[in-house]
């Protein structure tokens, strides 16, 4: 891992006796790279706020559908 801005998502299994990390490859709206963004998850979603991007701050929403393995940007 490093330091910097990423957009990569790893998804944490956690059944069995040994958990694993799994580098997911969603599609649909693929996040800008950032860093210092908030994030909350509601029922089978992980919503993406705000950050810093190469060139400056973003307000936009990112919703990521963990059953459906897709982003899609939140119409505000």
């Amino acid at each position: 891992i490093g330091s910097g801005r990423l957009n990569d998502l790893w998804e944490l299994d956690l059944s069995g006796d040994t958990y694993s990390w799994k580098l997911m490859n969603p599609t649909g709206f693929i996040p800008f790279k950032r860093f210092g963004h908030t994030s909350a998850t509601f029922n089978n979603e992980l919503i993406i706020w705000g950050g810093e991007g190469l060139e400056s701050h973003k307000e936009e929403v990112v919703i990521y559908d963990t059953r459906k393995i897709v982003f899609n940007l939140s119409e505000k």
